[in-house]
């Protein structure tokens, strides 16, 4: 059989277009042909523009002809133009073309083609799609620090509270005011740390990802956190002699965190241990003898409506949570270590490094 396809002298208009410009006929047998290239796609191609030209499946490579073959079906059975970007080699030069497919209203096996280049516009959107991802990473860090600092600043206001509250045990007020002096000096405290915890919901809110591992010594990091908690080596706090590869700031902020919490409940002790797990994460477990979690809290987050106590200090173990997981990771209790208190399993991308497998004291 004979297949009869238009001529070239049909589409002599559509050298007038100054876009690349291309026809496509689809014949009886169901394949595809292209029949015209416009002045402006010859111009691109130059003397290749002849050997484009003919069964579509014989003059492209087997891929793009199959690309082309599956986007022309598209466009046949489409009311409305189809648009498609692709990453091409045309003339030599490989970038990236904005195709607009359309069926022809005087044909209906014939597909009109109509290309863009838009090389400059895919690489301004990666530019900015980089710059985009560079200020959201300082974002991230700029909010860790926050919290970072929020640490720093919560357990000195604690220790403000607890102590005004130990010199208001007995206290005898002489008339001169000094009673409610310090019940205001506790008050201010109080809403202090209550904007403390705000900036913790805030920056948890945007949780950062781990884009790096950082060497830590975790030794050194316990050891430091705890002459922040408890500066009177009121309790003994064990750790393990360990370095550590994961995020720094992000393990410092977990670690002030429920370590400041231990220490406020602690009997005597804390304790704090680590093991690695096959997917290139660590668990750290926090665990104390305290008088642990009450029942039907959990303190990383609210479940099912359940909302964590009021009047106390450990609230900001949520936002610590959605760091975590922010980063891959998750923050949740577990049996107590010590059959009593509250023990806090950390849960982070990291892997061990060195581990002499002893413990050290604070």
């Amino acid at each position: 059989m004979t297949v009869k396809l238009a001529t070239a002298c049909d589409f002599r208009a559509l050298d007038a277009v100054g876009n690349p410009v291309f026809v496509i006929r689809r014949d009886v047998n169901g394949a595809d042909h292209m029949i015209h290239l416009n002045a402006s796609y010859r111009d691109i191609v130059g003397e290749q523009a002849n050997a484009m030209l003919g069964p579509v499946a014989e003059v492209f490579p087997a891929r793009l002809a199959d690309s082309l073959r599956r986007n022309c079906t598209d466009a046949l059975n489409s009311p409305a133009p189809i648009v498609v970007d692709e990453l091409l080699a045309i003339a030599g030069k490989q970038g990236w073309w904005r195709t607009t497919l359309t069926r022809d209203p005087a044909d209906h096996d014939r597909v009109i083609g109509s290309a863009v280049n838009i090389t400059d516009l895919e690489a301004r959107g990666e530019s900015l799609t980089r710059r985009l991802a560079d200020s959201h990473e300082r974002l991230d860090e700029l909010g860790t620090v926050a919290a970072l600092t929020a640490h720093d600043t919560r357990a000195p206001l604690a220790n403000v509270v607890s102590l005004i509250e130990i010199v208001l045990e007995g206290f005898q007020d002489l008339g001169d005011g000094r009673a409610d002096i310090l019940r205001s000096c506790k008050i201010v405290a109080v809403k202090a740390l209550d904007s403390v915890e705000a900036l913790m919901s805030r920056v948890g809110s945007a949780a950062p990802s781990v884009r790096r591992l950082d060497r830590v010594d975790l030794s050194r990091t316990c050891r430091e956190i705890a002459a922040i908690v408890d500066p009177m080596k009121r309790l003994d706090i064990t750790y393990p002699d360990t370095a550590v590869m994961t995020d720094v700031v992000i393990l410092q902020v977990t670690l002030r965190n429920l370590l400041d919490n231990a220490a406020r409940y602690a009997r005597s002790r804390i304790a704090i241990s680590i093991e690695a797990e096959n997917d290139n994460h660590l668990n750290i477990v926090v665990a104390d003898d305290g008088p642990g979690f009450p029942d039907g809290i959990d303190p990383t987050h609210s479940i099912d409506g359940v909302t964590p106590i009021t009047g106390k200090r450990g609230y900001g173990m949520q936002a610590v949570a959605r760091l975590l997981r922010g980063c891959g990771g998750s923050l949740c209790p577990i049996a107590p270590r010590f059959g009593t208190g509250a023990t806090v399993r950390i849960h982070l991308p990291g892997m061990i490094i060195s581990d002499t497998r002893m413990s050290k004291t604070a």
